[in-house]
Formats: structure tokens, sequence, C-alpha cells
């Protein structure tokens, strides 16, 4: 059977309009917009289509409203345009989709971590995914929330939501900013996380702001900090590190000081000891290396089917080569990326295609990024219609962090 089959089977069942409940969840692309109404007399929550074809997407979701009054729940079923919920203008702050149950663009305001103490754990992860996709929309400007986010690091206990709010600095600090604005940050962040990092007791809460302050690093001290880690000259109390910690490390310097990229490399070659771990090192050196010209040539190599055999370490390599600190050398690979996903759907495993993409395209933002992967599908009319797609998924935050980042740039 066939999916309307289905559903025409089960819509002669209830009194639902199960078809038209399909149509939009189902056989249309897009999302609603759900914001707080501003009606005179009752509190409303307005369901509107982005795409201007008045479609409404039937759900249910809890509110959360908190003022004069306490902190409330209510439950509404969202399938009108319109729906009035029970809650007095004593309610100060509305928070939609308090429970996570819904699905669609809900309203969100930096204001709204003013009542973050009040909230249960489920509210707090809410709230902070509707900032963040908010902040996607260009509704949030990335640095008042990043300050917020750095509050909320050095007071969270849950773990979910300490490495939610780890991983929306990162993408914040090396996506949404500009690099002035990051180097502007990376100072008090590095500061900020290796005291947090010391402060734990706890070895997985250790190691989420290990891996933070090992991402955002930058300055001279914070990479002689890291290096010293690496050589073992000095350690992290409490926290145990793996081989694969110390390949990690040595990737991060190798690109972070290039100047120390022949020592780091060739003294991690010689201390790995797991022979898989040493050849996929080997794999990668060319990747991290701070040659330009020794970069190019492993990019040039892997347009070579044997040389994507395994392609973990094909994604990793490409990883470091499109770092956000190598980006102005590194842009001129995406158009041969693009010409080569054709052969790379024919070639590799079937989710190859979306990670080659997604590696290539991940950490852009400029101008010129967006007109590559632009005129390549324009001129490119016929293309393969699922790989057209992957190349529009992949290139989704590359397009909102340009958009981000213009808007910065006017202001």
């Amino acid at each position: 059977a066939t999916w309307p089959e289905l559903i025409d089977i089960l819509d002669r069942k209830t009194d639902s309009d199960l078809k038209t409940w399909s149509e939009v969840w189902v056989n249309t692309p897009g999302r609603p917009n759900i914001s707080e109404g501003s009606g005179s007399y009752q509190r409303t929550i307005i369901h509107t289509d982005p795409s201007g074809n008045n479609r409404i997407w039937p759900q249910s979701f809890e509110i959360l409203s908190s003022g004069e009054d306490g902190t409330l729940s209510h439950y509404v079923l969202s399938n009108e345009q319109t729906v009035l919920f029970d809650a007095s203008f004593n309610q100060y702050y509305i928070l939609p989709n308090s429970d996570g149950i819904g699905y669609g663009l809900f309203e969100a305001k930096i204001s709204d971590f003013e009542i973050w103490n009040n909230l249960d754990e489920v509210a707090k992860g809410s709230l902070l995914i509707n900032i963040y996709e908010n902040l996607l929309e260009g509704n949030i400007d990335p640095k008042t929330y990043f300050e917020q986010l750095q509050q909320i690091i050095q007071t969270e206990e849950n773990q979910l939501l300490l490495n939610l709010a780890l991983g929306h600095i990162g993408t914040i600090y090396w996506d949404a900013f500009l690099p002035e604005e990051r180097d502007a940050y990376s100072v008090e962040m590095e500061a900020l996380t290796w005291h947090l990092m010391m402060e734990q007791t706890e070895a997985s809460r250790k190691r989420m702001f290990f891996s933070t302050w090992q991402s955002v690093v930058l300055s001279q001290k914070g990479l002689e900090q890291l290096h010293s880690i690496w050589n073992k000259t000095a350690t992290v109390p409490a926290l145990p590190l793996s081989e694969n910690d110390y390949i990690g490390m040595a990737a991060t310097l190798s690109i972070k000081a290039p100047e120390m990229f022949e020592e780091i490399t060739s003294a991690q070659l010689a201390n790995i000891e797991n022979p898989d771990h040493k050849r996929r090192f080997e794999f990668l050196i060319p990747a991290l290396s701070n040659d330009q010209l020794t970069r190019d040539e492993f990019f040039e190599s892997l347009k070579d089917e044997q040389n994507r055999e395994i392609e973990s370490w094909v994604l990793s390599g490409l990883r470091y080569l499109h770092h956000p600190l190598r980006e102005n050398e590194s842009e001129k690979y995406i158009l041969s990326s693009l010409e080569l996903l054709q052969e790379i759907q024919q070639t590799g495993d079937i989710f190859f295609p979306a990670g080659w993409m997604s590696a290539t395209l991940g950490n852009y933002s400029s101008d010129s990024a967006v007109e590559t992967v632009r005129r390549f599908l324009t001129e490119h009319p016929d293309y393969n219609y699922q790989l057209s797609l992957k190349i529009l998924q992949s290139a989704d935050m590359l397009f909102r962090m340009n958009k981000i980042q213009n808007q910065i740039a006017i202001n």
C-alpha cells in the first residue's frame, strides 16, 4: 500500500480530516511560524504559513507563562490561525512549546532567559532550541546569545543542557562571528572554559569543557598550554586522555600553530601504538600540513577512487582542509568537490555524498562560497535531483551564516 492509500483507509475511520493533515505535514515542505498574538482581552497564539499559502499544521503543545501569578502551564490545540489560551496579562513571559512537542519556528526572545531559573529541564532545552532556531533565521543577535550562553554554562548542572549550550557556543564562535568578533572573544572564552574545566569533579563534565576549550583556543598562551598537555609535560587533573585524544590535540595544534606542524606530527606518529590509528594519522598528515601545495596535492589525491576507500578518513581530511582558519586558502576546493559529487555517489557508500558536501561546506559563510554553490546549481539545471538536494541541505548553514554575517556587517 502507498501512503495515500493508507491515509484514505484511516480517514474513513475517524472524524478528523486526515487527508488535509497528510497534505500539510507529509506532502508539502516548510514549517509554521508560531508567535504570541496581541489580542485586547485574551492571550492568543498566531499560527502563520511563511510561504503565504495559509496552511495550518494541526498540533498540540504546551505554553508556559510566568509573572505575578507564578509559572503556569497551558496546553493548546493549534489547529486554526489564531488560538486563545487562558493566561492573564499579569503573566509577563510567554514560552511556547515548553514541552518540546511542537514543530515549527516558535517565537523566542533573549529576554526569555530572565525566567531560566523557573523552568524545568525540558523547558530549558526547548528555550535553547527556540533561541537557536531564531538565530539561524536572523531574528537573534549572535553576540547577545553568545554572552547569555557564557552565563548558562557556568551554572547549568544538567549535562544534556550543558552539552547543547556548548554546541551553540561553538557554532556561533566559528560560524556566525566575523573573524574580528571571534578574536575579540577568544581570550575570554579560553579563560572561562579552562576555569570551568578545572572546577569540575566529574570526568564527563570536565571532558565537555576540555573539548570546548581545545576548540576555541587561539592565543599564544592557550596554545602553549595545549602543547604542554599534548607532550605530557602538563596534565589536566582527573581527566584521563586516550591515544585518540592526543591525536586530536596534535591535529588542532598543527592547524592553529602551523609553525610547529613538522615537530608535532612527527612526534605524534612515533608515539601512536595502535596500527589502525597510525595508518589513519599517516593518511591525514598531508591535510594537516602547513604547506599549501601539500594540501592541494592531498585534495587532488581524493579524485582517485582508491584514495577514498576509507570514507571516514576522507571526511576527517576534508574537515581539516576546510577548517575555519583556512577558509581563504581552501575555498577553491569547493567547486571541484561539487564537480566530483556524482562520482562520489557512484563509487561510495550511500551516506558518503552528504558527508562529502557537509565536510566541504560546513564552515563557510562568505559571499563567494555562496556564489560558487548557487552558480553550480544554476549551470547544471538537469543535475541529479537527489544530489542537488544534498548540496542544498549541506549548504543550508552556509547560506544562513552568510546572511547573519552580512547583517552584522551592515549594523
